[in-house]
């Protein structure tokens, strides 16, 4: 029973762990067959075609400008 208690243990704590660290707090949008015009927090205007998506940390514009984009977008 010890044994199996540990294993279940361990295992939660893997789910936890994974759910709280690894998990992408970025603000993202996706467009499906249509297009979608995003303003970001510095005030760029972001134009995402069809079948696009872009992706930004919450801290936009604090240090950085980065953003993640697969498709096309016209900033």
């Amino acid at each position: 029973m010890r044994i199996a208690a540990t294993l279940l243990l361990l295992i939660a704590s893997g789910f936890i762990i994974n759910y709280f660290v690894f998990t992408s707090r970025d603000i993202q949008f996706e467009t499906a067959d249509n297009t979608l015009e995003i303003t970001l927090p510095d005030g760029s205007q972001v134009t995402l075609n069809r079948y696009s998506e872009l992706a930004y940390n919450p801290d936009y514009g604090k240090q950085e400008r980065r953003v993640r984009i697969k498709g096309e977008g016209f900033f």
